[in-house]
């Protein structure tokens, strides 16, 4: 990775992705071995005026607690990060990880205690995030692990993530600002629909949005981003999907997720790989068997599966559903300490119709 673009990725950031101001507090949180980008971040913040603290983790944190910890250990809420989200105006986060396996033989509730601890923090970001009182963006680091998913040398996955993230790197902010203003002509034309039918294969679903709102996703959360989602009403979502592509998920990889719903809720779950940790994420909280987001993913230049939620879940023509906690700004009233998104490929053999009408067929919108 050049120098370079280490620079523009950390300024586009601070500038358009949290929007630092003079006196804002940012929390800067990642693994250590993304030492490179977070000093670049740091730089970029003190440069708009900004006051950059570190979060920092090493690539062995969470293994060590999930080894050593007793269950009244694994299951507090840091009191650290609750300091920060209550105090501070940004949070930038940033995933580095050296192995993307790790967790892969971890006991799956354990797992889901250090998860349940979070949910406290991830409400509050949430609804802190809806009413404008807090900024915070997630971002990808170039890893070897990352690449090896991807079946990519590191270097074409650099090569990759930067094209999805900056795809024009003489004016990145004039690329998302047109993003944004397309997008938000799409959602214009969706905005009067109040249920959703998704048929494809072996996939037949109907989703209630009525009064939900849809949220232009345009790298202001995330990097690389580039996808329209709203909150499905929680007890209206009816019918059965299969997923086309695996899952990682906290460290362990699912394939050949199905999920059948019945008035909102997960009422059957199957997998090729792992069920057993499909069905004991559903079962985490009464909020993890509902669904929390709906979503089309618009990146044209992410066009294959890497392997990573945060590039893969933004592909062009796909739709891509989250279990758990939904997004207040959306309407969404489902809460829990899940969040986990599943996608679908829309662009063969699919159709989505809109209140009866189609709207968008085999990857592309019709509206």
């Amino acid at each position: 990775m050049t120098d370079t673009r280490l620079q523009a990725y950390a300024d586009f950031i601070v500038a358009y992705s949290i929007r630092v101001q003079l006196g804002d507090r940012v929390i800067i949180r990642g693994l250590t071995n993304a030492e490179p980008l977070l000093n670049e971040l740091y730089r970029s913040v003190l440069q708009a005026g900004g006051h950059p603290f570190y979060s920092l983790r090493f690539p062995q944190t969470q293994e060590l607690a999930l080894k050593y910890g007793s269950q009244e250990q694994l299951s507090i809420t840091s009191p650290v990060e609750q300091y920060m989200v209550e105090n501070f105006d940004a949070l930038i986060f940033i995933q580095s990880e050296s192995n993307t396996h790790n967790f892969t033989r971890v006991d799956g509730r354990k797992r889901m205690l250090l998860q349940k601890a979070e949910q406290p923090l991830l409400v509050q970001v949430m609804g802190k995030t809806a009413t404008g009182d807090f900024r915070w963006m997630s971002a990808l680091y170039p890893t070897e692990a990352y690449a090896q998913d991807a079946e990519m040398s590191l270097m074409e996955y650099e090569d990759y993530l930067f094209s999805a993230c900056l795809s024009d790197m003489k004016d990145p902010v004039g690329y998302w600002k047109k993003v944004e203003t397309d997008q938000d002509d799409l959602i214009k034309r969706l905005g009067s629909i109040r249920e959703l039918h998704v048929i494809g294969k072996a996939t037949d679903l109907r989703i209630g949005i009525a009064g939900r709102k849809w949220i232009n996703a345009c790298s202001r959360q995330n990097l690389p981003d580039g996808e329209i989602h709203t909150g499905p009403e929680e007890t209206k979502v009816d019918g059965y999907i299969a997923f086309s592509y695996p899952s990682l998920y906290k460290g362990k990889e699912l394939k050949g997720i199905k999920l059948w719903f019945e008035k909102g809720k997960v009422v059957k779950a199957a997998a090729e790989k792992n069920e057993e940790y499909l069905h004991q994420v559903i079962d985490t909280d009464a909020g993890s068997s509902y669904l929390g987001e709906f979503a089309f993913g618009t990146n044209p230049m992410i066009n294959e599966y890497t392997g990573q939620i945060l590039i893969d879940e933004k592909m062009g023509g796909t739709i891509h559903l989250a279990l758990g906690n939904g997004y207040p700004q959306t309407g969404s009233k489902n809460r829990s300490a899940v969040h986990w998104d599943l996608i679908f490929n829309a662009r063969t053999a699919t159709e989505v119709f809109g209140d009866g009408n189609c709207i968008f067929r085999n990857g592309k919108f019709l509206v």
